[in-house]
């Protein structure tokens, strides 16, 4: 009768072991369960993904140069003698270029030696709608103009990256023909003055 009112050391042990053994059960279970729910959703989640169809965005595409160029009016078109068949194509103008600006690849660099010269050149075209895509020192710090190298394919923004440039630099007047194998479209050299 002894042992029923006062449970022993053993007995005591033994029911603690078997809550301890059913506790750690449950919670392997859930775990489990956990586990389960988590990798069948990661599984069943990237299915999903690759079922659905994507709609493409429309892309705004700038307009190209032959878009911008003006076309001749009738007046302009006719010839006032027939031998007489020599049109030029007219240039676009300088608003017209203001937003094609940023298709020019441009490398400033720095020629007169001054620190940050270069930097302070690309923020002057930048802010004029320029992209500008590097900016390094020059082969020497002996420019005391502004020169200008450009490729012939991109004559069109001469007298524009002239203008600009102009308002901040003193630029020498004739423009340098950059190759058209070169990787940047304009090449700016900041001079010392």
């Amino acid at each position: 009768m002894s042992d029923q009112l006062f449970p022993t050391f053993s007995s005591l042990s033994d029911e603690t072991s078997r809550r301890n053994r059913a506790f750690i059960y449950v919670a392997l279970f859930l775990l489990f369960i956990g586990v389960a729910i988590y990798v069948g959703n990661q599984f069943l989640g990237s299915k999903k993904t690759n079922t659905q169809h994507s709609i493409p965005s429309p892309v705004k595409s700038q307009p190209t140069l032959a878009q911008l160029s003006p076309t001749p009016t009738k007046n302009e078109s006719r010839t006032s003698t027939p031998s007489s068949t020599l049109t030029t194509t007219p240039q676009p103008t300088a608003k017209a270029l203001e937003g094609v600006k940023t298709s020019l690849r441009i490398q400033v660099l720095n020629g007169s030696g001054e620190k940050g010269a270069a930097g302070k050149g690309a923020a002057v075209l930048r802010s004029a709608g320029y992209n500008v895509v590097s900016v390094d020192n020059a082969d020497s710090f002996d420019y005391v103009k502004t020169v200008l190298q450009l490729k012939k394919s991109k004559n069109q923004f001469k007298e524009s990256l002239l203008k600009d440039l102009s308002k901040s630099y003193k630029v020498d007047s004739t423009v340098q023909t950059l190759a058209e194998a070169s990787s940047f479209d304009a090449i700016v050299i900041i001079g010392s003055e």
